[in-house]
């Protein structure tokens, strides 16, 4: 009789234990998805800011014949409220921009009365495929001015695993050649971030030049 009421009060003390287990679980899983929303709304408004403050400032870096690099620059033009500055992952001479679920790069380089300017949104996370998918089912290549892409400008996404795939462009070759899409699809969103499995880091990378005409046709 003793060894029966043992065992049943085991059971029943494992059994709770489960259950505090499988709540702890949920809860922690419910927590972060939605401090994973709630950073990539910061990051959506923190990439608006941002685009529309470079916007302002493309004509400045190019009647100074300047180029911009880094998250020092960032700072020095009042492109982001907040940066706080690190040094990357992949280059530590590089300074970035940090937020929650990984960091923001950027460059610009004065060439020949043109800038070529390089803007990556690195995700380190640990969902950053889904991060990925998320950031770009903002309509990033309607929000940014037309005449910013040209034949040259693209949104890609890159990871350590592939060479990386063209998911916005309006370049005929790309489109033929790298599968680029000028009114991308969530299923294209989804193929395009797939190349980010099994990869320590998932990044989308805007490419665009801006020149003189360029603004006038903003």
């Amino acid at each position: 009789m003793r060894n029966s009421q043992s065992g049943a009060s085991l059971l029943a003390t494992m059994s709770i234990v489960l259950l505090i287990s499988f709540v702890c679980g949920f809860i922690l899983s419910r927590w972060t998805q939605i401090s994973h929303h709630n950073e990539m709304v910061a990051l959506h408004d923190t990439m608006q800011t941002f685009f529309e403050r470079y916007r302002e400032q493309i004509p400045v870096l190019l009647r100074d014949k300047k180029s911009l690099n880094g998250a020092l620059g960032v700072q020095s033009y009042h492109l982001m409220d907040t940066c706080k500055v690190k040094e990357s992952m992949f280059n530590k001479a590089n300074k970035v921009c940090t937020f929650g679920l990984g960091e923001i790069e950027v460059r610009s380089d004065y060439i020949v009365s043109k800038l070529y300017n390089y803007v990556y949104v690195h995700f380190t996370d640990i969902y950053k495929r889904n991060s990925c998918k998320q950031f770009l089912s903002e309509p990033w290549e309607k929000i940014l001015p037309k005449s910013w892409w040209g034949e040259e400008g693209y949104i890609g996404v890159i990871s350590e695993n592939t060479k990386g795939k063209i998911y916005f462009s309006y370049n005929d070759e790309y489109i033929r050649n790298d599968g680029a899409e000028t009114n991308p699809t969530r299923l294209h969103i989804k193929e395009v971030c797939n190349v980010c499995r099994h990869s320590r880091y998932c990044s989308i990378l805007f490419f665009f030049v801006t020149d003189e005409n360029t603004l006038h046709n903003t």
